[in-house]
Order: structure tokens, then C-alpha cells, then sequence
């Protein structure tokens, strides 16, 4: 760090970068309280997948999701897949859709892409208007054959996450290696977090999401 320039900086981004990518990978696969053991599976079952088949699969999750908050649903709802995922229900080709148009979106299309970068939030809308954050720690080893991936839907509203105002904390430690002059750059945090204050989020999994094969349909 004495000698380079900017080693400290880059250093520190690359810890809170890596900071902010477990606290969401907990989110999403801690045992017992992340949000893939806390949903209820809408079963997507099938040896060749399409988008068009999966898309009714996305709106029966959506439609129990909804209907287990009962009357507390905000209608912030949210689907969250990762990007493999997203890529390829944008790779789908087709010559049908929805019979009830969506503001926003155009009639002859399965949805629309926002154009945004990874981490800078909803990439895009699906046709039924549920905005789409695209997120690669959802896991892509699940399954009989460790090679699907799940689609998460929840009502953003219920989706709970406390943290400290100022996490996560640095401290730069120079004490425990002073011999050898080295240093020490810690970065952590405390925070909690729950999906089930209202049971309620949906999953799709099973065979349907396997990894894809980006042939148009």
C-alpha cells in the first residue's frame, strides 16, 4: 500500500463489492430463511423448454403470490431470475401474444428490456407489466441434473432487509503484521433481513429451467 498507487482504494472497492455480493447471495440461499427455501414452488416440468411455455408458468406464480397476501398486497410485485435466464426469454421468437395488451408495452412482443447494466436495478418489464431484476448469485447447480436455475416472485414491499446506517464498516489494521509491515483491511457489517412477514413469494423450478439453449423459441 506504500508503494503502489491507489492499491488501498482499489483494494476497499473490491472488499465492499464482494461485501454486498454475500449479504445478496445470503439473501437468496441461506438455509431455512433465504428466499429459495421460504417460496413455494410453481413446478415448471418439462424436457424441451420454451419461453412461451414457461411464461404461463411466471404469471400462475404471480397470481398465488398475490393471492396468498390477501388483502396486505402492495401490487409492487417483482420477478427475480438470473441472467441467463433473462437472456434467453429475450432470445424467444414468435408469431403469438398476450390477448390483453399492457401499458407500456408493445402487443406483438414478450415484454421489454430497459437497456440498464447489471446492479443498476430492473433491467426490464415482462408483457403482464412485473418489472424483472436479473440477479447471478440465484443458483444454477439445482436440480436432479445441477444445471437449473429458479425465477423468484415477491411482492417488493415484503421483501425486508435492516441494516446499520453506516455498513458496511472498514478498519485498517497495521498493528497485527508490523514486523513484516503488513496491513490489514477488514470490511463487515451486521444486518437482518426476512421474506416471510407475509408468507407469500413463488418460485418457478424444475426441469423447464435447465441451462438454456438460445434457439429462438
Amino acid at each position: 500500500a506504500e508503494r503502489g498507487v491507489n492499491v488501498e482504494e482499489t483494494i476497499l472497492a473490491d472488499l465492499f463489492k464482494r461485501y454486498g455480493a454475500n449479504l445478496d447471495s445470503t439473501l437468496l440461499n441461506q438455509a431455512s430463511t433465504g428466499l429459495t427455501n421460504v417460496s413455494t414452488t410453481e413446478a415448471y416440468t418439462d424436457a424441451t423448454p420454451t419461453v412461451l411455455e414457461l411464461y404461463p408458468r411466471i404469471i400462475a406464480g404471480l397470481a398465488k403470490m398475490e393471492a396468498a397476501l390477501v388483502d396486505v398486497a402492495s401490487g409492487n410485485n417483482l420477478a427475480v431470475m438470473h441472467s441467463r435466464r433473462w437472456y434467453w426469454i429475450q432470445n424467444a421468437l414468435g408469431a403469438t401474444w398476450p390477448l390483453i395488451s399492457q401499458p407500456g408495452i408493445v402487443q406483438q412482443t414478450l415484454g421489454a428490456n430497459y437497456e440498464e447494466a447489471y446492479g443498476r436495478g430492473i433491467r426490464g418489464i415482462l408483457p403482464n407489466g412485473t418489472p424483472v431484476l436479473v440477479d447471478n448469485n440465484v443458483a444454477i447447480n439445482l436440480g436432479a441434473g445441477t444445471n437449473e436455475d429458479e425465477i423468484y416472485e415477491v411482492d417488493k414491499d415484503e421483501c425486508h432487509l435492516w441494516e446499520d446506517p453506516s455498513a458496511p464498516f472498514f478498519i485498517r489494521a497495521e498493528q497485527t503484521n508490523a514486523k513484516s509491515l503488513g496491513i490489514d483491511l477488514v470490511v463487515y457489517g451486521y444486518y437482518a433481513y426476512t421474506f416471510q412477514r407475509y408468507a407469500h413469494a413463488q418460485k418457478i423450478a424444475g426441469t423447464g429451467l435447465i441451462t438454456p439453449a438460445f434457439t429462438g423459441v
